[in-house]
């Protein structure tokens, strides 16, 4: 019978996490990396709902935010 980490179709648990203990820091950039895009993402989703729920309030009014001045 062969070892479970030769089993067809499943792979084996310590070996698959053995990377985030060998490369910490590897494992720390992959991780501040993945945070930084999911901040971004819940950002620019934050500022599009508030800019759709003005659109729809009957008393909005545009305004050019180029911040060209006069």
């Amino acid at each position: 019978m062969p070892s479970p980490s030769v089993r067809a179709g499943t792979a084996s648990s310590p070996t698959m996490l053995r990377v985030f203990t060998n490369r910490p820091g590897l494992t720390l950039a992959g991780l501040a990396i993945a945070g930084t895009a999911l901040g971004f993402q819940h950002f620019s989703a934050t500022l599009r709902e508030n800019e759709l729920r003005q659109k729809n309030n009957p008393l909005y009014v545009s305004v050019d935010r180029s911040g060209g001045g006069i």
